[in-house]
């Protein structure tokens, strides 16, 4: 590394899609900066379950940071010495190994099977090094069914239904062919799938462990768009499956997107699911509605520490990257207070340069670029409603457009015990929305 140039350096430690290990020393934790402290709020209610598990939704936009703070939350699960014991935490990245941009149920259902397996085996867990017999029988039903409409691999068959998995992915041609398999199994196999998990709960918690606890990440980068039958992607698997997925029997996180909290048919979810948690919001750069133009220093000052710590882990000095104390406030506050964009942000000025440090200059002009991917992507019908939101508002329209606006990030949410909106500081750049 010390023969890389600062600049590459810089660039390198400041991947926008990378999510931050437990242990890594550039984590910030913005839990003052958002107004709520949803970890803790998360853990107290998994340790208070008991033996009725906690289904929970996790949402906010994307690229907030919901991974990396997931992936505290199993460190803490996993490794904290708590009176209930630890969790046996199984993690499932569905964008990995399914396709994000056709996903239904079924597809999630295999992938739990095997991903629980296979977590299992690998963690000990007594009893269940050896795959479930209900499951490995399910399995070979699944077979017959399928008959020769797919060809599935027999090199995972100690993991029931994980070669399945690889199929509905890289085989969009049969995937209707494969789900319509599923669907007709669906109850035999969510029943065996839940006998498993109790069983497994049980032996967890035999050992002095508080049980068993299913991660499943990257549900909320789903594509959205609209179904032959005039479904849209979200509404199809959230809406539609909510007591689906609400019927696995054991604790289970979610990640959803943010859109869905907003959705007419939120009701659904709240049936299905209870108790929602509050969506993981933007960190603060500007005050809200109610409060003093001071308190967004709080804010400022994580975002600092950010880009701090980036600069400490490219061995650069901070001053030398902006030896210009207006270039950082720029980009974090054109960021809104999304971690991913400034990152992006960062790298898109960074590479307007042969070196260091970061001019004013290519910060505009990283800003500029962002701002005309935005002029493209903006439907004519967004412009009037985006304007409503060019300071803080206590609420938001429950129809199609705002689910819109809030997903593909034209309005972020901010969190001061209670929420408020604000478009993103980007569009305010554009002479469009300007003029409107």
């Amino acid at each position: 590394m010390a023969n890389v140039d600062p600049i590459t350096r810089l660039v390198q430690q400041c991947d926008p899609n990378e999510a931050l290990l437990p242990a890594d020393p550039r984590f910030v934790d913005f839990s003052a900066a958002r107004g709520t402290h949803v970890l803790e709020i998360i853990e107290r209610q998994l340790r208070r379950a008991g033996s009725k598990p906690e289904r929970l939704l996790f949402a906010g936009h994307l690229g907030i940071g919901k991974s990396s703070l997931l992936k505290r939350l199993q460190a803490q699960l996993e490794g904290e010495e708590h009176a209930s014991g630890k969790f046996v935490v199984v993690w499932v990245d569905t964008t990995k190994q399914l396709d994000p941009n056709d996903l239904d149920f079924p597809d999630l259902l295999v992938l739990l099977a095997a991903e629980t397996q296979r977590r299992l085996k690998a963690a000990e867990v007594p009893g269940f090094t050896e795959p479930s017999v209900r499951l490995k029988s399910l399995w070979e039903s699944c077979k017959g069914v399928l008959g020769s409409k797919v060809r599935l691999s027999e090199a995972e068959i100690d993991v029931p239904f994980g070669s399945l998995t690889l199929e509905i992915r890289n085989q969009p041609s049969a995937r209707s062919a494969l789900r319509e398999a599923i669907e007709n199994l669906a109850t035999e196999l969510t029943s065996a799938f839940n006998q498993l998990l109790q069983d497994a709960n049980e032996a967890v918690r035999r050992q002095g462990g508080a049980g068993l606890v299913l991660i499943v990440d990257g549900l909320e980068k789903m594509s959205r768009r609209e179904t032959p039958d005039g479904v849209n992607t979200h509404d199809r698997l959230f809406i539609n499956r909510s007591t689906q997925l609400a019927s696995i029997e054991t604790n289970i996180i979610y990640t959803v997107p943010i859109s869905l909290y907003y959705s007419p048919q939120c009701t659904v979810l709240e049936q299905a699911f209870g108790e929602f948690n509050a969506p993981v919001p933007m960190i603060k750069v500007r005050p809200g509605r109610t409060e003093e133009v001071s308190q967004k220093s709080i804010g400022m000052q994580c975002l600092w520490e950010m880009l701090s710590l980036r600069c400490k882990a490219s061995d650069v000095e901070f001053t030398d990257v902006f030896p210009d104390d207006t270039v950082w406030p720029y980009l974090c506050e054109m960021s809104g207070g999304h971690p991913r964009h400034l990152l992006m942000l960062l790298r898109a000025a960074a590479n307007q340069l042969d070196e260091l440090p970061i001019t004013k200059k290519a910060a505009e002009q990283a800003v500029r670029t962002y701002a005309n991917s935005l002029l493209r992507e903006i439907p004519d019908e967004f412009w009037d409603q985006l304007r409503n939101f060019d300071t803080p508002q206590e609420d938001i329209l429950r129809d199609d457009v705002h689910q819109k606006m809030l997903y593909f990030l034209h309005v972020f949410e901010y969190q001061n015990g209670r929420p408020w909106y604000e478009v993103n500081p980007v569009i305010r750049t554009l002479e469009r929305y300007l003029d409107v």
